[in-house]
C-alpha cells in the first residue's frame, strides 16, 4: 500500500489506535497453555545444591517472587511494543488475567530454584549498521 498511495499509508499509520491487544484473549490463553502446560504447577523448593541461596527472612533477594511484585512489574510494561523471541506481546501479559500471572509466577520461581527452561536460553542478536558521520 505504501508504494501505491503514500499519503493514505501515512494517514493510516498516524491514526491513533486503541491500547487493546490485537490478539483475542482466548488465543492468548491457548498460547500460554501450550507454552506452560494446562495448569501451573507449584514451584519446586530450592535445594542447597541448586546454586541459589536458600531463603532467609532478612534477605529479600533470596525470597520467592510474590504475586504483588509480579503485578507491579506487569503494570510497568508498555503497550504497543514489539514481541520477543517467544512471540509474546506485552499486551498479552497485561491482558492475560490470573492464569497468565500464576503461570509467570510459577515460571520465575522455578528459575530462581535453578530450573531454567531451555527455550528461554535462546537469544536473538541483530546487527545494526551504524553510519559514522
Amino acid at each position: 500500500m505504501a508504494a501505491k498511495d503514500a499519503s493514505r499509508f501515512w494517514r493510516l499509520f498516524k491514526t491513533p489506535h486503541s491500547n487493546a491487544c490485537p490478539v483475542e484473549l482466548s488465543a492468548q490463553f491457548a498460547a500460554f497453555r501450550a507454552l506452560m502446560g494446562a495448569e501451573p504447577l507449584p514451584a519446586p523448593t530450592r535445594h542447597a545444591t541448586s546454586g541459589v541461596s536458600t531463603p532467609k527472612s532478612d534477605d529479600a533477594l533470596n525470597n520467592d517472587i510474590t504475586i504483588d511484585e509480579l503485578c507491579s512489574c506487569i503494570k510497568r510494561l508498555k503497550r504497543g511494543k514489539s514481541l520477543g523471541i517467544a512471540g509474546i506481546l506485552p499486551d498479552m501479559i497485561k491482558d492475560g488475567g490470573e492464569l497468565v500471572k500464576q503461570s509467570l509466577l510459577w515460571l520465575f520461581n522455578c528459575m530462581l530454584a535453578g530450573h531454567f527452561p531451555e527455550r528461554l536460553s535462546v537469544g536473538l542478536i541483530t546487527a545494526v549498521h551504524k553510519i559514522m558521520g
